[in-house]
């Protein structure tokens, strides 16, 4: 059977390069491997604010304040921001919205700076912008995240800020 098969990658969305015969499957299969390794560099990583870990890395940081997804990138390539603390605030889920959780965000994320960057904010070329946490609707929703970032007020940052010293 000589018929022309034609398939599509929801990946990288190119169906040319995604043509084979009957008769060239075994060579197909691995150009559709290959194709799909390199295309997995291509796909957009995304995760929710509350989702974000020590570690991750974002384009811009002014996506932490909604409720929709951040773009991630690896730490190696140029980013605004930078992930280093995810804490669950101890309040039970009962309890009311704290008028302190600025003052417990704060203390939690210098801490976490120090211990991720290696020096303290007062030293440090880094600045740490106010920490993402819980509006008042989500607390009351049962969200008791927050998420401590950094920047560098000089530009874009290269390379991961972990135990940089900086």
């Amino acid at each position: 059977d000589h018929t022309v098969r034609w398939y599509q990658c929801v990946i990288c969305g190119d169906l040319d390069s995604l043509k084979t015969t009957a008769a060239n499957r075994k060579g197909y299969a691995r150009d559709l491997e290959s194709q799909l390794a390199s295309a997995q560099g291509q796909v957009e990583k995304v995760a929710y604010p509350w989702q974000l870990v020590a570690g991750d890395c974002l384009v811009t940081p002014d996506d932490l304040g909604s409720v929709e997804p951040v773009s991630l990138v690896p730490c190696e390539e140029e980013h605004q921001a930078e992930i280093i603390a995810s804490v669950l605030h101890p309040a039970a889920r009962n309890e009311p919205y704290p008028d302190d959780l600025s003052l417990f965000a704060d203390a939690v994320c210098l801490s976490a700076f120090a211990l991720y960057v290696g020096a303290t904010i007062e030293v440090s070329a880094l600045s740490l912008p106010p920490a993402y946490g819980p509006l008042e609707d989500d607390w009351d929703a049962g969200t008791r995240m927050i998420t401590c970032w950094l920047e560098d007020p000089a530009g874009p940052m290269v390379g991961s800020m972990r135990n940089s010293g900086r």
